[in-house]
């Protein structure tokens, strides 16, 4: 289990960055973060929806995993 601390969405000259914040990362969760946020923003599912699977904790749930070219790690914090 991870803790989620903080998403950001920002849009820069004509381009949306989803900027997220955790503890940790599993496999393929921000990809899966973003494909979801990404099917509520086109109208594809309620934005009650995308509450809906974060409270139900099945990652089978989400949405589509969005695709990794883009994905980036800008800063790794290890705790003292």
């Amino acid at each position: 289990m991870c803790r989620v601390r903080a998403v950001h969405v920002v849009r820069r000259r004509g381009r949306v960055a989803v900027l997220l914040s955790a503890d940790r990362f599993l496999h393929h969760m921000a990809r899966t973060i973003v494909g979801s946020a990404v099917a509520v923003g086109r109208g594809a599912r309620d934005p009650q929806w995308l509450a809906m699977v974060l409270a139900s904790r099945d990652r089978r749930l989400a949405g589509a995993t969005a695709p990794a070219h883009g994905l980036a790690l800008v800063r790794v914090i290890y705790p003292r």
